[in-house]
């Protein structure tokens, strides 16, 4: 009987001691945030205006209401991501309003009173990359202890 209760006893103290002991857990890293723009107000006005020039005056020639809609919507979005400062927001409203321009293009077949306008709103998207890249910023946040 003792050999019995001797390996028990060995395997329970065990237990007892290693639950005492402090639990080692791994070093506290920082969370990532979200990236955001941090730029000058006037790149940031330079950029709504760009914005609103699309909404304002090139979404008015397409001849195309529903789609035309479409493209405001994903503009107006674009600004409003613009607005909070969100880069990731900025990104996807860029890659979002590239496909719906595309869709608009393929669709309009010879409607090329339209194309200028296109281009023109793809350059703007290209200046919403380039401004991106550039004021787009990764920071942490520092646990707290």
């Amino acid at each position: 009987m003792r050999s019995r209760v001797y390996p028990f006893a060995v395997i329970l103290a065990a237990c007892v001691v290693g639950g005492c002991s402090e639990p080692t857990r791994p070093a506290a890293s920082p969370e990532a945030v979200a990236p955001t723009i941090v730029a000058s107000s006037a790149e940031m006005g330079q950029m709504q205006t760009m914005l609103a020039d699309v909404r304002g005056r090139l979404l008015a020639t397409l001849k195309r209401e529903n789609e035309a809609a479409r493209i405001d919507a994903v503009f107006t979005r674009l600004a409003e991501r613009l607005e909070a400062g969100d880069a990731a927001g900025i990104a996807s409203a860029v890659a979002s309003a590239r496909k719906t321009l595309t869709k608009y293009t393929q669709s309009s077949g010879d409607d090329a009173s339209s194309a200028a306008d296109i281009d023109a709103m793809n350059l703007m998207l290209d200046e919403a990359e380039t401004f991106l890249d550039k004021h787009a910023t990764q920071t942490s946040a520092e646990p707290a202890n």
